[in-house]
Parts: structure tokens; sequence; C-alpha cells
């Protein structure tokens, strides 16, 4: 087998490369435009082609300056594998076989009217195009993330006709779920009811980098046992998404109402109600609010009991 020495050698004796004008231009330009894309909207999505672009620069960096010694190569060879490695990282503390995070959707029927093709509000549900699908796209993003995620879409108010209970039982339901969830995983460190608000489109959206995003807010049920520990959780969320995506939290919101279930929020400690946009966002726009609030769990989720 040849040493590395003796490959570099071979490298160096071999022809200068000469790139084409056209070709050194165009990959300033990529590179420049790639260094001004700053935008943390995209940052989550941006992370893998950012890798690779890295990973390319640098390469053609060391195979055109293989001239200038081999400390130099050596260098940046060591840089290429560093940044390489720290892009594609996971939390050594979340990334394990038990599943970390639960979703689910206690009202699982909450739609969209663009995705609908509908203008009454009234019809924003749907048995198969739904919030779910919201739910889906976030626990998706954290596995890629090695976050292993329960993501639960049973159809509730299905469930609730089988039964003869009426909608303000969904939370019994939903409940019932929760808890034999957490009592066949102990690992669950992240318990989140995946919601979107009734609210007009003025008070769910907002733009971000010149980008239509849903807001998000966090629902805490303050007659509950874990009240002050869901309020923790809350307050962590919230003040990460607002450093990161500043405009987009509409803060944390404290119900005092006579809800049967409490939101679940009594059965687990780190447990919250997030409401992701409105019914009048689309589908595109929520699957960015799923991006964002997925980028915010992935910043916290290591901070948790």
């Amino acid at each position: 087998m040849q040493t590395d020495k003796e490959l570099l050698d071979k490298v160096k004796n071999s022809f200068e490369l000469e790139p084409r004008p056209e070709f050194v231009r165009e990959t300033k330009r990529i590179l420049i435009t790639k260094a001004n894309r700053s935008n943390k909207l995209y940052r989550f999505k941006e992370k893998i082609k950012y890798t690779l672009a890295t990973a390319l620069t640098l390469t053609l960096i060391i195979w055109l300056s293989f001239f200038n010694g081999t400390e130099y190569v050596t260098s940046s060879f060591q840089t290429l594998l560093s940044t390489v490695n720290q892009n594609n990282s996971v939390h050594p503390t979340i990334n394990s076989s038990e599943p970390t995070v639960f979703i689910y959707h206690t009202h699982n029927t909450e739609s969209f009217m663009p995705l609908l093709d509908t203008d009454d509000t009234n019809k924003a549900f749907d048995k198969e195009k739904n919030i779910t699908m919201v739910g889906k796209r976030i626990a998706d993003i954290l596995e890629m993330q090695g976050i292993n995620v329960l993501h639960d879409n049973t159809d509730i108010v299905q469930q609730l006709e089988n039964r003869g209970l009426e909608y303000e039982d969904s939370y019994l339901i939903s409940g019932e779920i929760v808890k034999n969830v957490l009592d066949e995983h102990e690992s669950i460190k992240l318990v989140l009811d995946i919601h979107r608000d009734s609210l007009d489109r003025s008070f769910t959206t907002t733009n971000f980098g010149g980008t239509e995003v849903p807001r998000i807010s966090f629902v805490i049920y303050q007659n509950n046992s874990n009240y002050e520990e869901n309020f923790k959780v809350a307050e962590l969320l919230h003040e990460t998404l607002e450093d990161n995506y500043p405009g987009v939290s509409r803060g944390i919101t404290i119900s005092q109402g006579s809800n049967r279930g409490s939101y679940n929020q009594d059965l687990f400690r780190n447990s919250l109600l997030i409401e992701i946009g409105g019914f009048e966002n689309t589908l595109e726009e929520e699957y960015r609010g799923a991006e964002i609030i997925s980028d915010v769990i992935i910043d916290v989720l290591d901070k948790l009991d």
C-alpha cells in the first residue's frame, strides 16, 4: 500500500491544473451566494447542501494548492474532515434506540382552507388531509437528526363517534393514548400535542426573511399538577424560537378553562400544546413551521430533565 507521502509526491509530479476563467468565476459566484445565505429560516434545510458544498470547495482548494507544500494540504484536509463531521453529527445524549419525543393530535381533523380549496371556515376539517401531516413532517425531520420519535395519527374523531362521545371529550381519548405511550416508553422526554389555530391569517402568519411562515404559540393549562414544569418547557421553547426566529413566536398562552383533560399536561412534566399557524395557512407554510419548530426542539431537547 502506498504511503501518504508517496501519493502526494505523485500528485506533485503531475501536470498543473489550469482551470478555465469561466469555471473560476462561476465557482466564486457560487461561494459568495452560499456565504450570504445567513437567513436562519433556511439553516436547517440547507445544512446538508452546505456540507457538501463546503466539502467540494475545500477539495478544490486542496487540489489546486498542492504546489504550496504538504503542510498546507494536511491542514486543509483536516479542516475538511472537521467540517463534515460537525455538520453531520447528532446529539449524543438524545440518540438512542428508545423514542425520545412523542407527537400526537387531539384534534386530528383540523385542516387548512387552501389545502381543501374552500372558503368556509366550518369546512376546514378533513379525515385525510389535516394537521397530522404537519406532525409527520416534524417527526421526519427529527428522525433525520437521530432523534427517535413516536408519531400518533389516531383518528380521534372517529373514536368519539364509535364510543358515542362529544367533540369536547377528545382529550379523554388522546389522554388514554398518552398514558399508554408513557407506560411503555420511559425514555420519552417531550410530549407534544400539535394543533393549528382558528384565528385569522393576520394573527397566525408573519414574514420572516422575505418568506411567509406560520406563527407558533405554546398553550399551557394552568390547573394541573405539572403546571410549573410545563411552563418551564414552554418558556424554553419560546425563548429559543424568539432568539432564532424573531417574531415567529406568538408567546405562551395560559388557559384557565374547565377543559376535562387539562390538555393531558397533568400526565407528564414536559408536555405542551403547540399551535402552528391557522386554518388560512397553506400546507407549504405549515411545513415551514414544522421545520422551524423542529429546529427549536433539536436545540432544547438535551436541556430537558
